[in-house]
């Protein structure tokens, strides 16, 4: 395997040299492949007079032992993720059964908006106590808790509760994603955590479909038994299946690989090789502060840009997700056949989002797939809100905030006649788009930020951007009436163009973020030797080093 220099251009490369038992040996030129040794599953090279480090790996071997990582933590992992999510938007199904509570006006608004608001309260501290936590008791703690808080949920006699609740379960949520960024940064490579992420983020949609079955069944089944209604019965199971997880959790996810009887030394010997070798473990070896870290996160533009995408995407994406049964609601549909039919969009966007996800891991390409899945979300909502009322307004604000929505139009002529399946179908096209974009923006995220503590606090504020346009998209799909009937009156057009135009905002912001990531890729391609030896001073292999090259 060819060596190549990760410091700049092949002829400054310095001299290596094969650390052995006792012994050197000159390391083969640059223009010459790095030597196997069929008994060996690595060999280490070190530059001499830096603390440098590569490995030649027995591809087989690495192969094998991150099957068994795989197979060990991504189903817990996911599972935990998923069920994290269903205890989010459950609600947004329950809602169809809660005419007990006297919930009157826009108070329904405001019991889904304030769980982000109790997220955006408690991100920066959970990112700041995870720095002092293990990663495996951060994520079952965090199960425990907001299983805990679901429970209750279904012991809730008024609005009031119903918003204390919430918000609590915002708080309880919180950790459960940078616990598993900052786990996931223990076992595999800076490009190995993205593709990981990604397939757990990839679920996400799946908890509407989960959400909806459990609903038709259970809320149904146990209407009323134990003085209970059968929303309450949702709640109560979920919070109880939440907290078996959590035990299952702490018991099934190792400390580190250090404290691992699953994996065998050779094993363990490979994953901490590759981890000393990649980039992104040697970035802030150096013992930066917290301090340190959380100001490179708050002064990199590209988490500001990332969080840009994040707000607007979160706008649409929160409200499809936490209103899809009240939309359904709004076809014309009875309460039950909306438990079963707002189960299936999610296995669509669940399985489209699998597709993207390879298809870009395959040509290591984010840009293109993130702004392809928002423009299908664009088209498929331009496409849906033709099939209610909007006025000549809302259609010419619509095709001049997106130049997609030009094309979107055309698929207004299939589906003119305004039949309910067919704005069934455009439904499950647009929330598709919203979700597919979620696993290959945060992987974009991991593969372009480097350094592990500085890429959790750049999480977090991207995260917390998403979830403030959550609270906003909490209020989208909202009525003031107060009646047993409220989901169908409210007026759709609104929320349908501020999630289109938001959408769009989003397509135009990473196209602008891929171009400039191109652009300073080309400008580091062309540094001398001076300027490259004059921008690495101070970056120890961050984003920031010349070296490193943004996946665009």
């Amino acid at each position: 395997m060819p060596i190549r220099s990760k410091k700049g251009p092949v002829s400054n490369m310095p001299t290596l040299s094969l650390i052995g038992a006792g012994s050197h040996q000159a390391a083969p030129s640059p223009d010459t492949d790095m030597p196997r040794v069929s008994n060996e599953k690595c060999r280490r090279w070190t530059i001499v007079g830096e603390p440098e480090v590569f490995f030649d790996f027995d591809p087989e071997a690495v192969r094998r032992m991150l099957r068994r990582v795989d197979m060990r933590l991504l189903p817990v992992l996911a599972i935990a993720y998923l069920a994290a999510c269903v205890s989010r938007v459950n609600i947004g199904n329950a809602r169809l059964e809660m005419r007990g509570l006297s919930i009157v006006g826009d108070q329904f608004s405001w019991i889904l908006s304030v769980f982000f608001f109790g997220y955006i309260v408690f991100e920066a501290p959970a990112n700041i106590l995870l720095q002092h936590v293990q990663p495996h008791r951060w994520i079952s703690a965090s199960i425990a808790l907001w299983g805990t808080i679901t429970l209750l949920t279904g012991f809730a006699t008024n609005a009031p509760v119903l918003i204390a609740v919430r918000f609590f379960q915002g708080v309880a949520q919180a950790g459960i994603l940078p616990g598993i960024v900052g786990y996931l940064s223990l076992w595999y490579t800076r490009e190995e955590q993205a593709t990981r992420m990604a397939l757990i983020l990839a679920v996400t949609p799946f908890a509407n479909t989960i959400s909806g079955l459990l609903d038709f069944g259970i809320a149904s089944g146990l209407s009323n038994i134990g003085g209970l209604g059968g929303w309450s019965w949702i709640f109560i199971f979920e919070g109880l299946f939440a907290l078996v997880l959590s035990t299952f959790t702490f018991l099934l996810l190792s400390r580190n690989p250090l404290q691992t009887t699953w994996l065998t030394p050779t094993d363990r010997e490979i994953l901490l090789a590759r981890l000393e070798q990649d980039d992104e473990h040697r970035a802030f070896s150096v013992g930066a502060g917290e301090g340190e870290h959380f100001r490179d996160a708050r002064r990199d533009w590209k988490v500001w840009f990332y969080a840009a995408i994040a707000l607007t995407w979160g706008i649409s994406a929160h409200a499809m997700s936490l209103s899809l049964p009240t939309i359904v609601l709004r076809m014309g549909m009875g309460v039950e056949t909306v438990q079963w039919m707002s189960a299936i969009p999610g296995i669509v966007a669940t399985v489209i989002s699998l597709l993207i996800l390879l298809s870009s891991s395959l040509f290591k390409e984010r840009g293109i797939h993130t702004a392809f899945a928002g423009i299908l979300v664009r088209l498929s909502i331009t496409a849906y809100t033709s099939l209610v009322p909007r006025s000549n307004i809302t259609d010419t604000f619509s095709i001049h905030a997106n130049p997609q929505g030009i094309i979107g139009y055309i698929l207004l002529i299939s589906f003119w006649n305004k039949d309910p399946y067919n704005q069934y179908g455009a439904l499950i096209v647009a929330f598709t788009g919203v979700f597919a974009v979620l696993p290959i923006l945060l992987s974009w995220v991991t593969v372009n930020i480097g350094g592990r503590a500085k890429r959790t606090i750049a999480s977090a504020i991207i995260l917390t951007a998403s979830n403030v346009g959550g609270a906003v998209g909490a209020h989208l799909y909202r009525s003031e009436s107060s009646s047993i009937g409220i989901w169908q009156e409210i007026d759709f057009e609104r929320p349908h163009t501020i999630s289109g135009v938001s959408l769009g905002m989003a397509v135009m912001l990473v196209a602008m973020l891929k171009a400039l990531f191109a652009h300073e890729n080309a400008r580091r391609d062309r540094l001398t030797a001076e300027e490259y030896k004059r921008e690495a001073a101070g970056h120890p292999h961050d984003d920031i080093h010349p070296s490193f090259r943004y996946t665009t």
